[in-house]
């Protein structure tokens, strides 16, 4: 079993029968079971086809979702969170967050903001010809914004052809 405390906004995130990209993106259950079962969630986890296997929506409605009042007297300060994962005939895991990463009390490295990029471009970018990874290094390297419009002119040609 999965148990999620958080602060009590939080908690009404708690959506299981997932049918729209918005609905899975504010299920913290369906978060949590696409996580376990793929991997670390991107855009490819919010479609039709991964909310409606089977063993998604099974793991969900396995994820319980509460509030605690220890985590909700730090809210607003932080958006804390512990999960707790019991599994039979191996130790209880327990991880705990008080600020997803992106906040900026726990900002991304760059290393995690170009592997963000990467992903949630590639799709896009690469059928136009431009390598997002190159993006990156422009942007985070000594480039300059130039450098990184020249690389993004390609997909601005291939949007205007269609």
């Amino acid at each position: 079993s999965v148990e999620v405390m958080t602060y009590e906004v939080a908690s009404h995130h708690a959506g299981i029968d997932v049918a729209t990209v918005l609905e899975a993106q504010l299920s913290i259950p369906y978060a949590v079971a696409v996580t376990l079962l793929r991997g670390r969630p991107g855009l490819r986890e919010f479609t039709p086809e991964v909310w409606e296997d089977p063993r998604v929506r099974d793991l969900a409605r396995r994820v319980q979702v509460r509030p605690d009042e220890a985590l909700t007297s730090r809210y607003p300060a932080e958006r804390p969170a512990e999960v707790l994962i019991r599994q039979r005939g191996a130790p209880a895991l327990r991880f705990a967050v008080a600020q997803p990463l992106g906040e900026p009390s726990n900002p991304m490295t760059d290393a995690q903001l170009g592997a963000k990029f990467t992903t949630l471009t590639s799709d896009i970018l690469l059928p136009a010809g431009v390598d997002p990874d190159a993006v990156v290094s422009s942007a985070l390297g000594a480039g300059s914004v130039s450098d990184v419009l020249g690389l993004l002119r390609g997909y601005e040609r291939m949007r205007a052809g269609s």
